[in-house]
């Protein structure tokens, strides 16, 4: 084998292998990316949760409130 057969057989076996490694890379920032965004939408999923939560709770209390002050000021019930 001269070494022009062997240069280009190293070459492509180079190629190849640098080939492979940049697809798994690639594999690789794809899943860690698609887990960032999985847990961010989770993450504002629980939050929008929270928050319609602690909109009723205020919307109860607020009535709760008005219902006790009128109560206080209705006097007796015969």
């Amino acid at each position: 084998m001269d070494a022009g057969v062997a240069g280009l057989i190293g070459a492509l076996g180079g190629g190849i292998i640098g080939a492979t490694e940049a697809w798994g890379a690639a594999l690789i920032a794809f899943r860690g990316g698609r887990y960032q965004a999985d847990q961010q939408r989770q993450s504002a999923h629980e939050q929008w949760l929270r928050q319609i939560r602690r909109d009723a709770y205020t919307s109860f209390l607020t009535t709760v409130g008005m219902l006790a002050q009128q109560l206080a000021t209705a006097g007796p019930v015969y």
